[in-house]
């Protein structure tokens, strides 16, 4: 498949997610500056405008939460062998020197091994209704293997979150 040569077998890939409520120039001086301290040549900052029809639904309306118009960016670490810690940390702070402009939130499709409030915010608003269906529905976590929900149990929590 044209996809499998983006992804060769061996590569090992870190990600973080923020969204950001738009690029102002420092924003975009921090994307450049950390794009010159990459890693490795197959890392790469991933972003995406959400604006347009999706940003014309209402944020009850589907469990995606996050309608306002936004940057949801992707910081990927991508390498072929050894020194993972080295590709994580760039990753991780390139994440946090993103903070300053980030606003609430990330796409539920970039959740990687986050805490509960994460979670929390990638749901927004829909997050206790979400819950409450997931306990009604799947109490027997039977979709922990994907990046659900966290349903209201301590042990369970964990179990979901660390399911992936």
């Amino acid at each position: 498949m044209q996809a499998d040569a983006g992804a060769p077998d061996g590569r090992h890939y870190y990600e973080k997610a923020r969204t950001l409520k738009d690029l102002s120039d420092e924003a975009i001086e921090t994307i450049a500056d950390y794009g010159a301290a990459c890693t490795s040549p197959s890392s790469l900052g991933l972003i995406q405008h959400v604006h347009g029809a999706a940003s014309r639904v209402s944020p009850t309306e589907t469990a995606f939460a996050l309608r306002e118009e936004s940057y949801v960016m992707s910081i990927v670490a991508a390498w072929e062998a050894g020194q993972a810690h080295l590709h994580r940390a760039w990753a991780r702070t390139f994440w946090t020197a993103m903070q300053p402009f980030a606003s609430g939130g990330v796409y539920v499709n970039f959740l990687g091994d986050e805490r509960e409030g994460q979670v929390q915010d990638a749901y927004g608003v829909n997050y206790e209704r979400l819950v409450a269906l997931k306990n009604t529905y799947d109490p027997n976590l039977a979709t922990d293997g994907l990046h659900i929900l966290a349903v209201r149990m301590t042990d369970r929590l964990q179990v979901v979150l660390r399911g992936r």
